[in-house]
């Protein structure tokens, strides 16, 4: 198996979530070499690290606002990765090696999504309040703020409708209050 490495366009210049990033990508690489012994303590190393590192995230997004889709979808990888662990306990090593295959296909989409979007705002200073008030461009060629325009209502459906908070949000769903 093909060790899995977190190229440049996942190291995105947040120190700490750089660190732990790197960090999860050792954890699962030793999941990804362990034999059938060795199995279950390596997936325990993974669990334990996913728990702190998805913690320290979902802490710095609650912090800024950021959407809760993002812890929503650190629940749900924990939760495989435990489900998965009641099995190897029953002997189902194949489901180990098949979750250490799985989660650098979804670490990747994850970390250049939800992370990036995370990072850029804690680099930048940001929260979910000062994206929400920023200028986007509209279908109409005017420039206001999804949630606070009040003009062309009648005129056009509102392309953006959804799209500039879904956008800001990195997990869709559509402008609350329009």
């Amino acid at each position: 198996m093909t060790p899995f490495e977190l190229t440049p366009d996942l190291l995105f210049g947040h120190r700490d979530m750089d660190t732990t990033h790197e960090d999860f990508v050792w954890a699962v690489n030793a999941l990804r070499v362990a034999d059938d012994d060795t199995m279950g303590v390596a997936l325990d190393a993974l669990i334990a690290h996913c728990e702190s590192h998805f913690a320290q995230e979902n802490a710095w997004a609650a912090a800024i606002g950021f959407p809760g889709c993002h812890a929503n979808e650190h629940e749900r990888v924990l939760a495989v990765m435990r489900a998965v662990r009641v099995e190897l306990d029953k002997g189902d090593h194949g489901l180990g090696r098949r979750l250490a295959e799985e989660l650098p296909v979804w670490f990747k989409h994850h970390a250049a999504s939800m992370d990036a979007a995370l990072a850029a705002m804690l680099k930048n200073g940001l929260t979910m309040a000062d994206i929400d008030k920023a200028p986007i461009a509209s279908p109409c060629g005017g420039s206001h703020a999804c949630k606070n325009h009040d003009h062309h209502d009648d005129e056009h459906d509102h392309a953006c409708h959804g799209e500039a908070e879904a956008a800001a949000e990195g997990c869709g769903g559509g402008c609350g209050g329009h």
